[in-house]
């Protein structure tokens, strides 16, 4: 096991962790001014590029808890400013 930072990565997660070093972000998802740039960096990885909280957290070097409460205080604060209201659900993997 390779360790990065304060985690232990599994071989496989090594191979996800070279094979995903680079990728390219647009600039316009840090254009809601409501959300934080690591709220809107979590948002885009999880909706747009479909990568899990798993996989989130491998590439920002995070806990995995963290990149969830991340990712659902910027589900709240996109639903407040849009009046939507529904349930904003449970862990998903």
């Amino acid at each position: 096991m390779k360790k990065t930072g304060k985690k232990e990565v599994s071989e496989k997660d090594k191979y996800f962790l070279d094979f995903n070093q680079e990728f390219n972000l647009k600039t316009s998802i840090f254009h809601d001014f409501n959300l934080t740039i690591f709220e809107a960096l979590v948002k885009y990885l999880k909706e747009e590029k479909n990568f899990n909280f798993h996989e989130i957290s491998l590439i920002l070097n995070r806990d995995e808890r963290n990149i969830w409460t991340v990712y659902k205080n910027s589900l709240k604060k996109s639903n407040k400013n849009t009046g939507n209201d529904k349930n904003l659900g449970s862990y998903e993997k």
